[in-house]
């Protein structure tokens, strides 16, 4: 058997591993502490056999998209003790990855959204990251680190999931919060450690507490996919250009993201061209 010295030993080699393969370092993060909260459950991530990671994967209280990312994460960690000859099988051959269930759009209403910017429940910093994650559709560890010299030239550069580098355009209404802000360093730094942003956990945290005292039962992330929903709307159905809004890098991803509702649907159908005679009743 292994020793915890030896568990964290490896997990630092292979964090070094993939920061040098590229993986931002927040990702590197959730992999490891993954891996050490399946150690903290009584269970060698050396030397298991495939039983304990199908437990861990098919617990009840797990959301799918959990399922389908813990087993990606045991596949990355066993597949990189293989590769630096750990251990000799790969206990994730015996498994079967869990179904992928797509998911479904859930943004707030544009209602909910003004009735809430309406209530004089926002504040502050608080307000800022609500319109960030609605009107500029970040991610809640976007909104984190976003800095003063992120903003230029009416552009918004964001550093999104897997360290991807994108550039924006910039909604007035962000452009008037960045009056308020600093021009250089983080607009949300940590109070603790003010040369820190920030944890992504401490914005959704507060961005939903703030939403509930409004009266609204959401979460920051439904501000994205009002975002997401209402610029396929704005451009006419253009799901290419929700995806490029969003940052995603397949428009399956961004269909997840965009709600079409029933007027929609309705409207779509009896704008089909006429093709054939109508028949008359008898």
């Amino acid at each position: 058997m292994t020793s915890m010295n030896d568990l964290d030993a490896h997990l630092d080699r292979w964090a070094s591993w993939m920061l040098a393969a590229g993986m931002s370092r927040r990702t590197i993060g959730e992999r490891v502490q993954m891996i050490r909260a399946f150690r903290d459950r009584g269970v060698d991530p050396i030397v298991c056999g495939w039983e304990p990671i199908a437990d861990y994967v098919t617990r009840p209280e797990l959301a799918p998209s959990s399922r389908q990312t813990y087993f990606v994460i045991f596949k990355a960690w066993f597949h990189w003790l293989l590769l630096m000859d750990v251990r000799a099988d790969d206990p994730m051959a015996k498994m079967k990855a869990p179904k992928r269930r797509l998911g479904q759009p859930r943004p707030v209403s544009t209602d909910q959204l003004a009735a809430a910017l309406a209530s004089g429940r926002f504040y502050g910093r608080t307000k800022t990251m609500v319109l960030l994650a609605s009107y500029q559709g970040l991610r809640a560890h976007e909104i984190a680190k976003i800095r003063g010299e992120d903003i230029r030239n009416s552009r918004l550069t964001v550093l999104g999931k897997g360290g991807k580098l994108s550039v924006l355009p910039l909604h007035p209404a962000i452009a008037m919060e960045a009056t308020m802000y600093p021009a250089r360093g983080f607009w949300f730094p940590s109070y603790r450690y003010p040369s820190q942003p920030i944890l992504a956990r401490s914005v959704s945290h507060t961005v939903g507490l703030a939403l509930r005292r409004a009266g609204v039962d959401a979460t920051c992330h439904q501000l994205r996919h009002w975002y997401g929903t209402e610029t396929l709307r704005s451009s006419g159905g253009n799901l290419r250009v929700a995806q490029e809004l969003l940052r995603h890098s397949s428009p399956a991803t961004t269909a997840i993201y965009t709600k079409i509702d029933d007027t929609e649907l309705t409207a779509a159908i009896n704008a089909l061209p006429v093709t054939i005679v109508q028949r008359t009743a008898p």
